[in-house]
């Protein structure tokens, strides 16, 4: 597993899919933070890296996003789907909540 953090505000957790799968692709754990600390452009920031990601992404991957601030939240559960992917991205917005590094660490 490969991870990556694509500026201040998104992670991105790769694992190859086990075979055999009907198409080679990655499995894509999609972390946004969404603490009182992060404002729109933010947001919009990871939202259009995580477009770009998903567009090059091979065919037969499946995404997942979670969201944090003082718990780690399940929004999208892993699809193939890159529509729902988006429209769970689209709802995303800061919580107010403060950001909990210990959250991610469960």
């Amino acid at each position: 597993m490969r991870a990556y953090f694509l500026g201040p505000i998104l992670a991105v957790l790769l694992a190859g899919l086990p075979a055999p799968a009907a198409e080679p692709g990655y499995l894509v754990a999609l972390v946004v933070d969404t603490s009182g600390s992060v404002g729109a452009p933010e947001l919009d920031r990871a939202r259009a890296l995580a477009d770009d990601l998903l567009d090059a992404l091979p065919k037969g991957s499946e995404i997942a996003v979670f969201r944090f601030d003082d718990q780690v939240r399940l929004v999208q559960p892993r699809t193939a789907r890159r529509e729902d992917v988006k429209a769970a991205l689209a709802r995303l917005s800061a919580s107010g909540r403060r950001l909990s590094p210990a959250a991610l660490r469960r």
